[in-house]
């Protein structure tokens, strides 16, 4: 009887670890798909006359904001594919900045996709840290919120209601 109870708490413990991770990954790829939109229609939602906008000189343009999401998306998801994509540098226009934005929105796509629970927990080794596949997706997820917050400001002020303040 004790064998049976010990091999219950046992599979019962393993199912919830499973079903944990499930869980926190199902979020994680829930929260890419909100702030990836959220990001491609702000970057789309400025004009192209302002893309060169900083509300200092001290700052990034608003061009720079779009570039730098894609850089930093770019380079995180490409360690979970393996895909070897790099950041790419001279986009200045709003049409090669956006191109530029779903391309690494795909790359993104592709490695949220490739997250199971068998690997969600496989470490991946970037220049400044080593982190689970699934911890770089939420590293990834919360940086691209920082930028946002960023050209939320930009776009509020050149009089532009940003896209999670649209109806």
């Amino acid at each position: 009887m004790k064998r049976l109870i010990t091999l219950l708490a046992v599979v019962s413990a393993s199912a919830f670890a499973q079903s944990a991770v499930s869980k926190v990954a199902a979020d994680a790829k829930a929260d890419w798909e909100m702030i990836k939109t959220t990001l491609a229609k702000a970057a789309d939602r400025m004009p192209e006359a302002d893309y060169s906008f900083k509300p200092v000189a001290t700052v990034r343009s608003y061009g720079e904001e779009v570039a730098h999401a894609a850089d930093i998306q770019t380079m995180l998801c490409s360690t979970i594919t393996g895909s070897g994509a790099k950041p790419q540098q001279g986009k200045k226009t709003k049409a090669e900045l956006i191109a530029y934005l779903n391309a690494s929105n795909a790359e993104c796509d592709k490695a949220v996709s490739m997250i199971t629970d068998a690997n969600s927990t496989e470490i991946v080794k970037l220049p400044w840290m080593s982190r689970t596949k699934l911890g770089i997706l939420e590293f990834n997820n919360g940086h691209s919120n920082e930028t946002y917050g960023t050209m939320v400001v930009y776009l509020r002020l050149k009089g532009l209601v940003p896209p999670s303040s649209q109806k």
